[in-house]
């Protein structure tokens, strides 16, 4: 599979970017794998525009995007490193949504409420970085929006 960056780009985005030790020590075939899975994650996600081509292999290049480029645009490539990361710390989005949304907590006894129809968005998207999903959200069809497309 090939990412939707390279690794010499994310290590350039790393440079400036507080907390991104684990990218920085991680060996570049591990780099690669973690670009290879976030791009699996963005390639589930319902964006606007349409492919390039029918059989490609990612969701970039898109046409109808509102950088008008049919090229992967700076923004998603950012959140691919973003993601890439937040695999190489373990985040599981999977995972996360059994973590998150803490009604209460108690520390006698131990017991810990949740409420589970309160899922940050991102993690219901499964995209394990709030990081990420701020910056790929601008090029995502509203949720529940159907799209369809006539195929001769």
């Amino acid at each position: 599979m090939t990412p939707l960056t390279t690794t010499s780009l994310a290590d350039s985005y790393f440079e400036n970017i507080v907390g991104s030790q684990l990218w920085d020590d991680a060996e570049d075939p591990l780099k690669l794998r973690a670009l290879c899975h976030a791009t699996k994650i963005l390639n589930t996600l319902n964006w606007v525009g349409v492919p390039d081509a029918w059989d490609q292999e990612n969701c970039f290049p898109r046409h109808g995007l509102l950088s008008g480029s049919s090229q992967v645009p700076q923004d998603v490539q950012e959140a691919c490193c973003d993601i890439a990361l937040a695999l190489l710390n373990d985040i599981n989005p999977d995972e996360s949504i059994e973590d998150i949304a803490v009604t209460s907590q108690s520390y006698s006894s131990i017991r810990v409420s949740y409420d589970r129809s309160m899922v940050q968005e991102h993690i219901a998207a499964g995209v394990p970085s709030a990081t990420a999903w701020k910056k790929i959200k601008p090029y995502l069809l509203e949720p529940g929006l159907i799209r369809m497309t006539r195929v001769n």
